[in-house]
């Protein structure tokens, strides 16, 4: 074989990875875990709003904080009623925000992740600390015709979340 018709096979194969992995990237958990970490990186809200379904996990947060006890529960549920129709705003200044300590980029998000295996279209994911002092984040991932989106958030790993960003000091 000619080293002109092995190049030609070794350039044919890399293209052909390549769509394959493309493709993979667009069909699974991890796929979308990639690209909503490129959109937190890049400061993208609209890239991040479509990988979340934010109205399924605020009423998911819902019936969990109105469980909680003490003066933060409380807030919480006072806010829920603002939340449908501030939180998405609020949410994507957030991710806007050009000030914000930034995360790691996508593909160290995507190697940190602990995956569970789907079942029946859901897939649970835990990302561990990504700062020192940190805790880990835990949610839940749906499919959603050929993607997934982020469908829950466990909302006391989401609170300790919204605390450090906000400048609230924290208590276990």
């Amino acid at each position: 074989m000619s080293k002109r018709v092995l190049f030609v096979l070794v350039i044919v194969g890399m293209l052909l990875g390549t769509v394959w992995l493309f493709k993979d990237l667009q069909t699974t958990p991890s796929g979308s875990l990639y690209y909503l970490g490129k959109a937190i990186y890049n400061h993208d809200s609209h890239l991040f709003f479509d990988y979340i379904d934010y109205q399924r996990i605020v009423g998911g947060l819902q019936p969990e904080a109105s469980k909680e006890g003490g003066f933060l529960a409380q807030a919480v549920r006072n806010a829920f009623a603002g939340l449908n129709e501030h939180g998405e705003q609020y949410l994507r200044k957030i991710i806007e925000d050009r000030d914000r300590p930034n995360l790691p980029g996508s593909l160290a998000l995507l190697l940190a992740a602990q995956q569970g295996q789907p079942l029946n279209g859901q897939v649970e994911i835990m990302l561990p600390p990504m700062q020192h002092g940190g805790r880990p984040l835990h949610f839940t991932m749906s499919q959603y015709g050929n993607m997934w989106k982020v469908t829950a958030i466990n909302s006391r790993d989401l609170q300790w979340l919204l605390m450090g960003y906000l400048g609230i000091a924290q208590a276990d």
